[in-house]
């Protein structure tokens, strides 16, 4: 009896983990990171996401019971983590004085009684709840709301099966010997769910919503989903007449600031007759110390629309981008930015960190 309810328990913890590498997968995990924690935990080195996932539906030998729980106990940390802290797009409002921090975090509170995420928003649903879900108090003076959704994004991939690519070939004209597919490309559509996020500062008096997965979703939908949260926030006692800050200063300040490193920047020479992005791949190499730029940029006054940044918060490297499209600056270099992308973070004390960097410059 005992070893039948055991044996129940396994293959939930064993469905429980390819439910939360394979959102990991679809959340653009670093794989050398997951595999790491995979083999501290018992289960060999993969090569890949489809490796690590086969593995673990497929693990019949050693100490199973151990290695699956243990794995388990390893990796929902690092998938919370993931969820609340991983590539957001953010705008920050400060709070005036008048504001009383401790009540407004009590109308906060109200929005969700969950102290955790609960296991089903981590797949995808019929009928999508889309809601706050979840309440984190990492310190006192932070909380953070999770906000639930489900999101798809598209990419392309090329088809490796030539099994595949030899059943299309049957399909071509047969009186046209001329005709080979040689390569195939997939558009493949891929559905998630998402984490986005309002945060109580009370130590910076700011209140931040984020977005979560900047980098991979469009534009238009980043800043449809800030509207959205915005609107809902607005409803509570207090939050009605609050307003984005305006970031487009922080470009110019973040640039002359010594403090960081900035692997990538944007501007134009003086008149606007020469536009230039400059970035490196390398951790520790800074744009602004390049030969080319500081020779070229002698003797000229540049006007900056775009930089990203990193910073370190005391544990970590941590990113911070601010910037306008090419095509947004040449409309009027004074278009105000609002939205802010912040890479990298682990934790509250990174959030706040990068907020308080965009609050000094902007």
């Amino acid at each position: 009896m005992n070893s039948k309810v055991e044996s129940i328990d396994l293959e939930v913890i064993r469905a429980d983990l390819l439910k939360k590498v394979n959102l990991l997968r679809k959340r653009r995990y670093p794989f050398s990171s997951i595999n790491e924690i995979a083999e501290k935990n018992g289960i060999s080195s993969s090569n890949g996401y489809d490796s690590l996932l086969k593995k673990i539906l497929q693990l019949s030998k050693g100490d199973v019971s151990k290695i699956l729980i243990d794995f388990q106990k390893a990796l929902t940390p690092e998938v919370v983590k993931h969820c609340l802290y991983a590539n957001k797009a953010i705008s920050i409002y400060k709070l005036s004085d008048g504001v009383d921090l401790n009540d407004l975090e009590k109308s906060l509170n109200a929005l969700t009684p969950n102290l955790s995420i609960d296991n089903k928003y981590y797949s995808i649903e019929t009928d999508i709840e889309k809601d706050f879900i979840a309440r984190f108090s990492p310190d006192d003076d932070m909380s953070i709301f999770v906000y639930h959704d489900q999101r798809s994004y598209v990419f392309r991939s090329k088809e490796e099966s030539s099994t595949i690519i030899n059943s299309f070939n049957e399909e071509l004209d047969p009186l046209d010997e001329n005709q080979e597919i040689l390569e195939l490309i997939k558009v493949i559509k891929v559905t998630i769910p998402t984490f986005d996020f309002v945060v109580l500062d009370k130590r910076l008096k700011i209140l931040i919503i984020g977005f979560d997965l900047a980098y991979v979703f469009p534009k238009a939908m980043i800043n449809k989903a800030l509207d959205q949260l915005e609107n809902k926030i607005k409803k509570i006692k207090g939050l009605n007449h609050i307003n984005r800050l305006n970031f487009r200063n922080a470009i110019e300040n973040m640039e002359i600031e010594t403090d960081g490193i900035v692997f990538g920047h944007a501007f134009c020479s003086s008149g606007g007759t020469f536009n230039h992005l400059g970035k490196t791949s390398s951790k520790r190499a800074d744009v602004r110390k390049d030969s080319f730029f500081t020779k070229g940029s002698t003797g000229e006054i540049l006007d900056y629309y775009g930089i990203r940044k990193r910073y370190n918060t005391g544990k970590r490297d941590c990113a911070v981008t601010v910037a306008l499209s090419y095509r947004e600056y040449k409309a009027s270099a004074l278009t105000p930015i609002y939205v802010a992308v912040l890479d990298y973070m682990q934790d509250a004390n990174d959030l706040r960190y990068c907020c308080k960097k965009l609050l000094d410059n902007s």
